[in-house]
């Protein structure tokens, strides 16, 4: 999947509606662009996944022979609290960013300008391009 920023400028002298008169195309091939709940799927973090630092708490250290200081206790629940906090903010950064740049299924005025985020699956990296279909 790829995540592209888009400049769209209508220089026609109709209003253009993404998604329902204009197509995206690479070379010659129609590609069809992501919704925001697919494109936030595939590329938010996973927050459990950051459990696995929990793994440090046994962890401990000593210094030249002296008795064993359980850091661990505290690194672990702080690194894995600190990420789980971290990923979860920025997914919802993700998905505000993702809503306030959606182009698709938006009416582009006669001269207007916007810029917005597409996501793609299976693109490569010829050029883009955007055509009017009706």
């Amino acid at each position: 999947m790829k995540l592209v920023a888009v400049k769209i400028t209508n220089n026609t002298d109709r209003i253009i509606n993404i998604g329902n008169n204009a197509a995206f195309y690479t070379g010659k091939t129609m590609i069809y662009p992501m919704d925001v709940l697919s494109i936030e799927n595939c590329l938010k973090q996973s927050v459990p996944s950051y459990l696995f630092y929990l793994l440090l708490t046994p962890l401990t250290f000593s210094f030249n022979g002296s008795d064993p200081m359980p850091v661990g206790l505290i690194l672990g629940p702080l690194i894995t609290g600190g990420n789980m906090l971290s990923a979860a903010s920025a997914n919802a950064n993700l998905y505000n960013e993702l809503m306030q740049y959606d182009i698709l299924n938006r009416d582009i005025q006669v001269g207007e300008t916007v810029f917005g985020l597409i996501g793609f699956k299976y693109l490569d990296y010829a050029p883009l391009t955007i055509k009017l279909t009706k």
